[in-house]
């Protein structure tokens, strides 16, 4: 489990000092070489969405342990999840499975 938050934490950090150079190089004042701000800037975001799906799977994995039986399959890594852990409609996903 520690080794995926550390993980997690490298592609916070790789992010991070992406997004910094794409600062560094709109706040130096020279000429823009736009392709390379923005590749710059898609790979920040990039890392940082890849951070908060290593989370995301990480907390589902230590809520397992609580869940009853019927639940697990919330915890799968097919599941999809969105800014909700567990999906935007938890109660219809649930639903649907057992009905």
């Amino acid at each position: 489990m520690d080794k995926r938050i550390q993980n997690a934490q490298t592609s916070v950090i790789k992010g991070a000092v992406s997004l910094a150079k794409v600062t560094e190089v709109l706040g130096c004042g020279q000429p823009l070489d736009v392709n390379n701000v923005l590749e710059q800037a898609i790979e920040s975001l990039a890392l940082f969405g890849h951070a908060n799906k290593q989370l995301c799977l990480v907390r589902r994995d230590m809520m397992k342990p609580d869940m009853r039986g019927e639940y697990l399959h919330l915890c799968s890594l097919n599941f999809k999840y969105t800014d909700c852990l567990f999906g935007d409609d938890i109660s219809k996903t649930v639903k649907d499975r057992y009905c």
